[in-house]
């Protein structure tokens, strides 16, 4: 593996986060070079390059956060046996400072866990007021008797993860996966684990100025393709560069299991069309 780039501490305001760990480092994906541009006639100007987003700078670090996930399924490799463990120990952090945004990848689940919009509200606080009941009788808590509750705020949480590893529907995926290291590719962190029979790389980057995360799978031996699994809630700001979707499963077959990149849409997305809209 060669050298890593020089440590740089990441400070991130994210609620809930334990201490930073020594283990950071910084990464920067290379520059692309500007494309050429070839003209028959040198009377003819050539045409203007499409404008590029910069490459962002990627920062990653290893941290311990507080337990934010919510599906029993996904929680399940946490159990210990006094309960779920309430905390997540030396997690991937990746994000930039150009844009507010946390990505999260565990070691013990290998597992993309959630991403974080860091711009997202804080919810209100919860508490209740009481006020005399009619002519001095009993003290009643206001909003008491109501049929409706007060909506819950949304989630700051763009993406968190649902369900089983996404992986376990593919022929050879088995157990629990097993963590074997990561590395650094082009600037992107890429971490590599066996599930069952299966040599996983997954790599996770920011494109588009922040607005779309990617996720790489490749499995170079995978006989019969891959089954990748999504929470349904996942699958509306999904793309896939291979395979086919069934609802929120994605078919690849085995002659492109050894590249298929996963785009999720971080920005806000835009309403659903009405049911009689064209």
């Amino acid at each position: 593996m060669p050298a890593l780039p020089r440590s740089l501490l990441v400070l991130l305001p994210l609620a809930g986060l334990s201490g930073l760990l020594p283990c950071s480092v910084s990464a920067q994906e290379a520059t692309p070079g500007s494309p050429l541009l070839i003209s028959d006639s040198p009377e003819t100007p050539a045409p203007a390059p499409a404008p590029a987003i910069a490459p962002l700078k990627l920062d990653i670090a290893r941290r311990d956060l507080k337990n934010f996930l919510t599906d029993a399924e996904s929680l399940s490799p946490y159990l210990k046996v006094e309960g779920i463990s309430a905390s997540l120990q030396e997690i991937f952090v990746i994000g930039s400072g150009a844009v507010p945004r946390a990505v999260f990848w565990d070691p013990l689940a290998c597992r993309l866990l959630g991403v974080l919009d860091l711009d997202a509200p804080a919810p209100a606080p919860q508490f209740e007021v009481q006020d005399p009941g009619p002519e001095g009788g009993e003290e009643r808590t206001e909003g008491e008797g109501e049929d409706t509750p007060p909506p819950a705020p949304p989630s700051p949480y763009l993406l968190m993860a649902e369900g089983r590893h996404p992986l376990t529907g593919s022929g050879g995926g088995s157990g629990r996966p097993v963590f074997f290291g990561f590395r650094l590719v082009g600037g992107m962190p890429e971490f590599l684990y066996t599930f069952g029979a299966l040599a996983v790389e997954e790599r996770l980057w920011l494109d588009e100025g922040g607005t779309v995360m990617k996720q790489r799978f490749s499995v170079r031996d995978a006989p019969r393709g891959l089954q990748i699994t999504l929470p349904e809630s996942w699958k509306t700001r999904a793309e896939a560069s291979a395979g086919t979707w069934e609802k929120n499963v994605l078919t690849v077959p085995k002659e492109s299991s050894a590249e298929v990149i996963l785009s999720y849409r971080l920005s806000t997305l835009p309403p659903p069309l009405p049911a009689e809209s064209n």
